[in-house]
């Protein structure tokens, strides 16, 4: 099959990539270990840069639900999907722990074969994809969901984008395949082999406001013994 008719069949998620770390994920769970506190970079975001606290906010990629949780307890009413059905039923079990915000969320699970979000136009004044776009392993991919994400967010919506940058552990550990795109092996199972996508700041930028304007491009970056992270952060609105 030809590149051009690969990407024709796209979906919204690179699932080969999802099952991967969602049995990373569930090996950490059974073992105890449960990641308990949101991104910091959006915390911030969300206190400067979000307005209406009482608006209503999508958290593409929820996973587990540390950033949901946070967000809802911001006040939020909040829209959580995911491709993990396993994830998303641990986030509602969460939520059984915090009856003061569970009744200001909603979980939806993305079908595999999804090429469209299950949400009216405009129906998000907020929505947030952290720690997701390079999953979907190519530009082509997160094209789509951008269209997606103009589609559902309101004129003068706000979006909280990010994704991880060329000196990232990803790229770095990765095999450069093309433009950005590295493929990473699994050393336990050769026959595991995933990519994952790490543009440059610019054409980060350059992809995004194809769709939205740009209030800014920023960074976050740290290395602590060989694990190194790079990401790229968009605060961005709908015209």
């Amino acid at each position: 099959m030809s590149t051009h008719m690969q990407d024709q069949n796209q979906g919204l998620s690179d699932f080969s990539i999802v099952r991967h770390y969602l049995k990373e994920h569930q090996a950490a769970l059974q073992s105890g270990s449960d990641k308990i506190y949101p991104n910091l970079a959006l915390v911030r975001v969300e206190k400067n840069y979000f307005l209406n606290k009482s608006g209503r906010l999508l958290d593409y990629g929820c996973g587990f639900g540390a950033n949901l949780i946070h967000l809802a307890e911001c006040g939020y009413s909040i829209d959580g999907i995911d491709t993990s059905k396993y994830a998303l039923e641990k986030i509602a079990s969460k939520l059984k722990q915090h009856p003061e915000i569970e009744s200001r969320v909603a979980l939806h699970l993305l079908a595999e074969e999804a090429i469209r979000l299950p949400f009216i136009d405009e129906m998000f004044d907020y929505i947030v994809c952290a720690s997701v776009l390079s999953l979907l392993s190519s530009p082509t991919r997160i094209r789509r969901l951008m269209a997606e994400f103009q589609r559902i967010l309101r004129v003068s919506g706000r979006i909280y984008l990010d994704v991880n940058g060329p000196n990232s552990r990803f790229a770095i550990a990765g095999k450069a395949l093309g433009r950005n795109i590295y493929e990473l092996s699994n050393h336990q199972d050769a026959r595991e082999v995933r990519r994952v996508y790490c543009p440059t700041s610019k054409e980060f930028g350059d992809l995004v406001s194809a769709y939205f304007t740009i209030d800014t491009v920023g960074f976050s970056s740290h290395q602590i013994f060989s694990h190194q992270e790079e990401e790229f952060i968009i605060c961005a609105r709908k015209n």
